[in-house]
């Protein structure tokens, strides 16, 4: 979870102006973290899905 939050941090910076510094190399890492994190994401969603489909 704090993994995750340093990402939505540094993201939010971006966003917002305040990092204006970040090289293309660190904008790179930050992409694949994010996509990491909606795979994982997605694949807990599928998950919960199938569970919820046992269940029935």
């Amino acid at each position: 979870i704090k993994k995750r939050q340093k990402i939505f941090d540094a993201a939010r910076r971006i966003f917002t102006g305040e990092d204006t510094k970040m090289s293309v190399q660190e904008l790179a890492g930050l992409q694949a973290q994010i996509a990491t994190l909606i795979a994982a994401q997605a694949e807990q969603q599928r998950t919960i899905t199938a569970l919820r489909n046992n269940l029935h």
